[in-house]
This record gives C-alpha cells, structure tokens and sequence, in this order.
C-alpha cells in the first residue's frame, strides 16, 4: 500500500509538470502572452540569504525566493520551485531555507498558484513564474518543481 501511495504521487507530480510544459522542452513553456520583464531592483531588492516575501512579475503576479548567502553570478544554481495549496509562498520557503542554504541551491514559491484555480489559470501562473526565474537569476535549466497537496496538481 505504501509503495502505491509513492507511485500515486510520484504520477500526480509527473501528470502536473506534463500539462504545465505543453511540450517535450522543459524551457519552452511560456504562455504567447508573456513579455519578458526584469526585476525592478528599487522594488524588488534581492536580499542573499533572507526569504524575500514578495518579487512581482506583472502587476497580478509575484513570487517568494530564496537565494543563498554565497550567491554568485558567476555560478549556475540547482533550483527548486514550490507550489502550495495556499499560494503561501514565504510559510514554504521558511521551512526549506537552511537546507537551500547548506546544498546552495535556489528555492522560489508561487503566491498565486493555489487550490480552486482553473487549470488554465494554473497553468498561466506556473509558466510564468519559471520564465522569470530562469531570465532573472543565475540558474541551470534543471528546475525542479515541487507542490504540497492541491500544490502538486
């Protein structure tokens, strides 16, 4: 039973990554919609070290992060992004930052992606978020996505 219960997660999480790519490129999973943003350093000033509550994309959506004190540009960085059920993206990132900070990895949240959304709407946000992520910091193209219950669809 066990054993079915790892599987059922692990098809959930795999079910979930397929509809939010579209495609077989993990990269190529922008909405047509976006446009390509940058952060706005007097607004959203990144703080090494510290779990920054709140990074906007656009005027609707915005995301937490974690970055590890020893940040470098120079370095490309593993990067796990979070998805809650609550959209309570910094309750997350609080739990798993001294283990980002020991492995120095990257660890962001979505403050949108919550239980009730259409997938469409889902789907929007996640896409989103992993595009600005991967244009704004220094990161590898292995994101790895990870999602808490109704986070996880």
């Amino acid at each position: 039973m066990l054993s079915y219960f790892k599987y059922s997660k692990l098809i959930c999480f795999t079910l979930f990554f397929v509809l939010l790519n579209g495609t077989n490129n993990a990269l190529d999973c922008r909405p047509i919609s976006f446009k390509k943003e940058h952060l706005n350093t007097k607004k959203d000033k990144l703080i090494y070290g510290k779990v920054i509550n709140s990074i906007s994309i656009n005027s609707i959506e915005n995301y937490s992060i974690y970055i590890p004190k020893s940040y470098n540009l120079k370095q490309k960085y593993n990067t796990i992004i979070f998805f809650d059920p609550h959209a309570e993206g910094p309750k997350v990132l609080e739990k798993y930052k001294d283990l980002a900070e020991k492995w120095n990895f990257i660890i962001a949240a979505s403050n949108n992606c919550k239980n009730g959304l259409e997938i469409k709407t889902l789907n929007y946000y996640a896409s989103n978020l992993i595009a600005h992520v991967l244009q704004n910091y220094s990161v590898n193209n292995k994101i790895t996505l990870a999602g808490f219950s109704g986070g996880a669809k």
